[in-house]
């Protein structure tokens, strides 16, 4: 865009120079009386200004075209971001939630077996409690051991 805008002020740079330049060298090259060169000059000077006006016009309006266009690219390139952010925003909304349900899945699992081995071992402690209790010990004031007597 940039390039484009450079390439036609250089043509018009170009063009009014050249144009300057060709009035100069007729206006030197013509045999003509001073009042003439004068009114000469004159209405090249006019026609010169009204063609560089001219030309800025349609400098202007192609300037105006090229914002417009970049102006509606620059709104379409932000509905497409937004649309994005928002698909990636769900995305990771379901991602989130799937993970939170698998996080509590294994937390219930995880707690099924630890109440299956806490029950395990108190069972066992508790067999263990029984087969204890369930020796005879000798008397207190005994000092023989049960395999003397």
């Amino acid at each position: 865009m940039a390039e484009h805008e450079s390439e036609f002020g250089a043509f018009l740079a170009g063009f009014l120079i050249g144009g300057l330049v060709g009035a100069a060298a007729a206006l030197l090259s013509a045999p003509q009386s001073g009042e003439d060169t004068r009114k000469l000059i004159s209405e090249k000077s006019i026609e010169l200004r009204n063609t560089a006006a001219e030309q800025a016009e349609v400098a202007r309006q192609r300037a105006e075209a090229l914002a417009a266009d970049t102006r509606l690219k620059a709104e379409e390139a932000s509905k497409k971001l937004e649309e994005r952010s928002r698909e990636l925003a769900e995305k990771a909304k379901v991602q989130s939630a799937d993970l939170t349900a698998k996080a509590k899945e294994v937390t219930v699992d995880l707690t099924k077996k630890a109440r299956s081995k806490t029950e395990e071992l108190l069972k066992h402690t508790q067999k263990t409690v029984d087969e204890i209790e369930s020796v005879e010990l000798p008397p207190l004031g005994d000092t023989s051991t049960p395999s003397e007597a």
